[in-house]
């Protein structure tokens, strides 16, 4: 699959594509904490690509205007990889494995280290960015030594990291702590009880033709984003999303058998900075076989 600098694709894009497989540090730290922690990281990369284009082709056109190179997302991708690796084998034999006692622990033994990576990443990656989106041209790209050079390239490139990685921050606590994601909840948690972060979502069954699953979501009163994600294992099927003036989603349709055993959901909303973090997991859905599952969530 060929990724071009066309504004209309998104992250998804260089997802969907054969990525690069990353060369991987030997030895201990290639153990039970990297690779999750990698798998974890590479995703937000990925989410981060288009704006990281956009970027330095407007700076490429500014200085070269029709002769500047196209240069696609992918080969982005791949020549982020390596500078992420690096940083992300010696943020995984740093971070302490305790599970965090509240939303400031975090902040402070997560989150921290976390920004504290970017600055390694960012200033071993721009020289080759600016190579690629400049090239071998009678115009040199900007000096290191530039106040461009800083201010465009450095600063912006770390605004456009930071977001995607403290969106991916609950995944990360859990890949360094093995802490699950989100609360673990059972089929009576739906009948009107308070949830642990001051949710209440209340669940309402309509019965369907047998061996068939359905999932709707509402949000009678709130704004602010909510998800619900049906899972295969770690396989994301789909989601059913509400937001702002979007009070009721569409409906999610699937036999039984997809998610027998292995099927979960997790509900997600919008927390620190307007990011989706994941909140409460649910198992067991073959229990509601012929239902369609209908959650109004109130608040929160």
């Amino acid at each position: 699959m060929t990724i071009t600098t066309n504004s209309h694709q998104t992250a998804e894009d260089v997802r969907d594509a054969d990525l690069p497989v990353p060369h991987l540090p030997e030895g201990e730290q290639t153990g039970e904490r990297f690779l999750p922690l990698l798998t974890a990281i590479l995703p937000v990369l990925a989410q981060a690509i288009p704006s990281i284009v956009s970027l330095f082709s407007n700076a490429s056109r500014d200085v070269l205007g029709d002769k500047a190179p196209e240069v696609d997302k992918l080969a982005v991708y791949a020549t982020l990889v390596p500078h992420v690796v690096e940083a992300v084998a010696g943020l995984s034999g740093t971070v302490s494995r305790d599970v965090p006692r509240g939303p400031d622990d975090v902040a402070a033994r997560f989150l921290g280290p976390l920004l504290q990576m970017l600055p390694s990443i960012i200033g071993g990656v721009v020289p080759d960015l600016l190579q690629q989106f400049f090239g071998h041209r009678d115009i040199p790209p900007p000096s290191v030594t530039s106040p461009e050079y800083a201010e465009r390239f450095l600063s912006g490139l770390f605004n456009v990291l930071v977001p995607p990685f403290v969106q991916a921050l609950p995944s990360i606590v859990s890949v360094l702590t093995g802490m699950p994601r989100g609360t673990q909840l059972n089929w009576v948690n739906f009948d009107g009880q308070w949830l642990p972060d001051g949710d209440g979502v209340l669940l309402r069954e309509h019965d369907i033709e047998p061996g068939m699953i359905e999932i709707s979501l509402q949000q009678p009163y709130n704004t602010w984003g909510k998800e619900i994600r049906l899972y295969a294992g770690n396989t994301l099927i789909d989601k059913v999303a509400v937001r702002n003036a979007n009070r009721e989603s569409g409906v999610i349709r699937v036999p039984v058998e997809q998610v027998r055993g292995i099927g979960r959901l997790e509900f997600v909303k919008a927390k620190l900075f307007g990011f989706m973090t994941g909140m409460y997991d649910i198992a067991g859905l073959e229990q509601k076989a012929g239902k369609h599952l209908e959650f109004i969530w109130l608040n929160g």
